[in-house]
Order: structure tokens, then sequence, then C-alpha cells
């Protein structure tokens, strides 16, 4: 899950191009390697396990350029921070066994 320009390929998978940057969230059964941020092709560990029932929500400021993750309500730092000047839109991309619902009316934690 993340945010994507007009410009994304979408023939490429989410941060596989410079116009997506993306949290991968693959569950506790999988390697950790697979998870994490990616933007350019370029992959960083962020946060490593994502279990069932695992809620995760994105901040993005477009004022600061920043977007910043959080996990079950704890944020866990910016993650990326070169998205000032950008126009984008949320994406997610899901694969295997996935169950996603949207809250759209969530506040965003203090801490």
């Amino acid at each position: 899950m993340g945010v994507a320009t007009s410009s994304w390929d979408t023939n490429k998978r989410l941060g596989d191009d410079s116009f997506s940057w993306t949290l991968r969230l693959y569950g506790q059964h999988t390697s950790c390697h697979h998870t994490g941020l990616r933007h350019d092709s370029k992959s960083l560990p962020y946060h490593d396990l994502f279990p069932n029932g695992t809620r995760v929500g994105v901040l993005l400021d477009l004022n600061q350029g920043t977007l910043e993750y959080v996990v079950d309500g704890v944020k866990k730092g910016i993650a990326f921070t070169n998205l000032k000047g950008h126009t984008v839109t949320p994406v997610f991309e899901f694969c295997h066994n996935t169950s996603f619902r949207m809250n759209h009316n969530a506040t965003a934690p203090t801490n």
C-alpha cells in the first residue's frame, strides 16, 4: 500500500519505478526480505511482522513531502521524504490470499 503518480507504469509492481512509493506487507509465514519499503526498485527494511488482523494506516503530508505508516495505532517513522511537488493517489496491490478493508474516517494518532 502506498501512493503513485499518474506516470506509474501499471505493468510494474508498486515501488519498482520512480513514480510509486509503497510498503510491501507480507504475512507472518513469509520471509522478511519481502516486507518493507519500496521505491525506484530499491528496498529498505521498515517494519517486519504483519500478522493477520494488523491495521496499517498511511499518513501523507504533501506540504512536507513525507509519507509515514501507522501500524496498529503506532507511528513507525517517516518512510519517504521525496514526495514534495508530486500529485499522487492511494494505491494498493494484492497477491496471495488477502482481505482488505478501508476506513476513511480514521483519526491520525498523535504519538
